[in-house]
């Protein structure tokens, strides 16, 4: 029964995909794209070109003038094992984290952040033609030190590329790279070192997740399709992405290497093909959407402070999520980045919504966004059976959805743009995913609708309950026409109205323990705040009253020395008195008035029975 709706369901995508297709016609352009960088042919191409740039390169030494930060840990566990460093070090580099004072954050980094770890670092920078009218512009930064055991080199550089007061109007970039590079400057693969990840975006001076690409641990194609050229992007002749500021770097590298390996030295090598000017106006602009999911953030745990979500590794599970397409156009390349051990399948449909796919229903609902649907906890003893269930069940209202709206002459059909499963290993590492062949164009606004399945991992004496997983589909887009290109970052959720573009709403997140929460919980956190305060004032208030009656009948005397100071007007009532009054039963009291920054010294004749008054430093 399944596998007739399976091949039914087949058939109804690519109809309803090819009506969905025809609301943004740019045929010509995207042809540009068809078959091009087949095998990472111009990527490699893009990378020969960089090396022998390089071999002209007069490299300058600035690390004194580059602003960057870097942090490291020796093992994954220490990491998670030192929460308050990694929360310290996870707000002082990371570029979505909350926006507090950069003084304070300094601060906390100074006295809680990690130790520091080898020689100071290098900092070099070159400027040199392509030779085909425009230029790279290329930054190393190192050498970091490594000894394996997965240790973390967490980095962020503003303005790698130098190009503060030097952008007058837009520069266009045509290719960009990312990747660890040895002493040679060969670029190195996984293994020995890990991307974790890496986020290339404009820097608004603020906390963002607007990026122009992203790279994660399997961004690395299998030999076959390129290998570590992959972590190139370039466009076929005649586009560019547009960038109008300086652009803000952060890396997270790790040697995956046995701990106690020999030392490895390595350096970040990033790079930017920038055209001329005389050549923009010929130009084709290129965006960037990224499509999130939901995370959880139990912020008491160091688990949870990478913006991830959690699936059992005992059954299979479910997640589905939902937002609007932030501009209008058409993908034309880009990326897809997942734990790919865990992916089963992803669904993803354009003009739709979930309660259109028979979800958020009261048999197949979430707890939150980021909580998947897991079939034990919802009466089933038998997960495969649960799965097949879940699938029929999105298929048969997605069928039905498709014909309601045949009959109804609608616009344009909910679609299947893509089905993700086509998973990549090499040597047992996560390679990057193909690319969907099929061609989504999409309009402002139009709702997508994004069901993730995930598989059972057998884990022998494994005693993990629950594991981290994402989905981030990078998308590279020609705008509609009359309308520029951008860089957008969206976090989905369980209803449209509830997702987020471009930043985390923070305190729900903190209070709501995870994002993008339901709008519909949201009233209690501003219960929970009003009680909290309320509770707060009640308490100091409760305390300040015990104190004052301790401090009256253990120091009366010492009443003189607060009526002197706060109970008559006069003319030294308006200067700033700090003190501490210590009586016969050492009790302590501290004071002050609100001033100008003068002190006064009490004189003898003023103490009554305390043994002694001292003047306390200005604050």
């Amino acid at each position: 029964m399944v596998a007739r709706v399976s091949m039914l369901f087949g058939m109804l995508s690519l109809v309803s995909h090819g009506s969905a297709s025809s609301a943004y016609n740019s045929t010509n352009l995207q042809d540009r794209f068809v078959n091009y960088d087949k095998n990472g042919e111009e990527r490699k191409s893009w990378l020969d070109h960089l090396s022998r740039a390089k071999s002209s390169c007069l490299w300058e030494q600035d690390v004194e003038t580059l602003e960057y930060k870097y942090d490291w840990f020796p093992t994954d566990k220490k990491m998670r094992g030192s929460y308050l460093s990694y929360l310290v070090s996870q707000q002082w580099i990371t570029t979505y984290y909350p926006d507090l004072p950069q003084w304070f954050v300094t601060l906390l980094h100074n006295m809680l952040g990690p130790a520091t770890h080898g020689a100071a670092l290098q900092s070099h920078r070159c400027r040199v033609s392509d030779g085909k009218g425009g230029e790279f512009r290329i930054r190393r930064l190192g050498p970091f030190v490594g000894n394996g055991g997965f240790d973390w080199h967490k980095m962020k550089l503003e303005d790698p590329y130098n190009l503060r007061g030097q952008i007058r109007g837009d520069i266009h970039m045509t290719g960009f790279v990312v990747a660890p590079v040895a002493e040679d400057g060969e670029i190195l693969g996984n293994p020995p070192i890990h991307v974790h990840h890496a986020n290339l975006g404009p820097n608004f001076g603020t906390s963002s997740l607007s990026r122009i690409s992203q790279w994660h641990g399997d961004s690395q194609c299998s030999d076959s399709d390129g290998g570590t050229a992959c972590y190139i992007t370039t466009l076929p002749y005649g586009f560019a992405f547009p960038v109008s500021q300086e652009l803000r770097l952060d890396v997270d590298f790790n040697d995956v290497r046995p701990l106690n390996s020999p030392e490895l030295r390595f350096w970040l090598e990033t790079a930017i093909s920038v055209v001329e000017p005389p050549q923009e106006e010929k130009l084709q602009d290129v965006g960037t959407v990224i499509i999130g999911v939901p995370f959880r953030m139990h912020w008491w745990k160091s688990s949870d402070l990478q913006r991830l979500y959690f699936v059992p590794p005992d059954q299979p599970s479910a997640l589905w999520t939902t937002a609007r397409m932030p501009t209008a156009g058409t993908f034309v390349k880009g990326k897809l980045e997942t734990h790919q051990h865990m992916l089963d399948i992803a669904w993803v449909f354009s003009g739709i919504s979930p309660e259109e796919l028979g979800l958020n229903s009261e048999a197949w609902h979430l707890e939150n966004p980021w909580s998947p649907w897991m079939p034990k906890q919802n009466g089933w003893s038998d997960g495969s059976m649960a799965m097949d269930a879940l699938k029929g069940h999105v298929q048969t209202h997605f069928q039905k959805t498709v014909q309601r709206c045949a009959d109804a002459s609608c616009k344009s059909l909910p679609a299947l743009v893509w089905t993700l499963n086509q998973t990549v290993f090499e040597d047992g590492e996560e390679r990057e995913m193909a690319w969907p062949e099929t061609v989504w164009s999409f309009q402002k606004d139009e709702q997508f609708t994004i069901v993730i399945f995930h598989k059972a991992l057998a884990m022998p004496h494994h005693d993990q309950v629950e594991l981290p997983q994402h989905l981030a589909i990078t998308g590279h887009y020609l705008p509609k026409a009359g309308t520029p290109a951008n860089y957008f970052f969206v976090l989905p959720s369980t209803k449209a109205d509830n997702a987020w573009i471009d930043s985390i709403q923070w305190f729900g997140t903190l209070t709501q323990f995870g994002g993008p929460f339901e709008a519909s919980s949201s009233w209690w956190t501003a219960s929970l705040v009003v009680l909290l305060l309320v509770s707060t004032i009640a308490c100091c208030g409760i305390l300040n009253t015990i104190a004052r009656q301790i401090w009256e009948s253990k120091c009366g005397p010492c009443n003189r020395i607060n009526k002197r100071l706060c109970g008559e007007a006069g003319p030294k009532q308006h200067r700033s008195l700090k003190y501490a009054a210590v009586c016969s039963e050492d009790v302590t009291e501290r004071g002050e008035d609100d001033s100008m920054g003068e002190r006064e010294t009490i004189s003898p004749q003023s103490w009554g029975n305390c043994s002694s008054v001292e003047e306390l430093p200005h604050i």
